[in-house]
């Protein structure tokens, strides 16, 4: 099952490579939580000064920021797995299910984009990944 927000939030991004994150994102979520898992997708404009809604360190940014959030109630992560998702060819599943891609090029985009991506996870307890995007307004 798929909860989602959407205000609209415009971010400095090709269109076609948000489509990408969001896919990609999405796509990892569903993995995780099968077989009946919630994945919810958030949207939201922090504004200049706002404090960040993530234990993440995330880069000053001048302006505001859009959030997109994907969090699943899934398999989670440890620690040291969570520290290598964004690297090319690693994969928690199988090479036969995965390319170890995916997350790797949310990474790349988003920073390509100005942005930054962090993920917060436990085991059984599912993930949160964050994209925070320079806003376009």
């Amino acid at each position: 099952m798929v909860h989602h927000s959407t205000p609209e939030v415009p971010v400095r991004a090709d269109p076609a490579q948000l489509d990408q994150v969001v896919m990609n994102l999405v796509t990892n979520a569903k993995h995780a939580s099968l077989p009946s898992g919630t994945i919810s997708v958030h949207t939201d404009l922090i504004p200049i000064g706002m404090a960040r809604p993530c234990p993440c360190q995330v880069r000053r940014h001048p302006g505001p920021l859009g959030l997109l959030m994907v969090e699943d109630d899934g398999t989670g992560m440890e620690p040291e797995v969570a520290a290598r998702i964004f690297e090319p060819f690693f994969s928690t599943r199988d090479s036969t299910t995965g390319t170890g891609l995916g997350l790797a090029t949310v990474s790349d985009i988003v920073e390509r984009s100005g942005g930054h991506v962090c993920v917060t996870s436990a085991v059984g307890k599912g993930a949160v990944f964050r994209v925070f995007l320079p806003a376009d307004l």
